[in-house]
């Protein structure tokens, strides 16, 4: 339906070259990183759709006053 087809944090104020987006399954691999705050994870690992499952997902970025930000939550695919 074209509704919720990517998970992309929404944030304001950053400096651009510090964020970071992290998504692991539930032992931890890494399956997703980007240093671009415009790319979204699209439940993909290589190429291939992942099983339905809550994943973790850790956001990190600078904000123009020079905040250090660190996030740290589940989002849940569902197909």
């Amino acid at each position: 339906d074209g509704i919720n087809e990517v998970f992309l944090p929404i944030v304001y104020g950053i400096k651009e070259d510090t964020y970071e987006l992290s998504i692991y399954n539930r032992w931890g691999k890494l399956l997703f990183s980007t240093n671009n705050y415009k790319e979204g994870w699209d439940g993909t690992y290589k190429g291939q759709i992942v099983s339905q499952d809550v994943y973790s997902y850790k956001v990190s970025y600078i904000t123009i006053s020079g905040d250090g930000k660190n996030y740290i939550g589940k989002v849940t695919l569902a197909k």
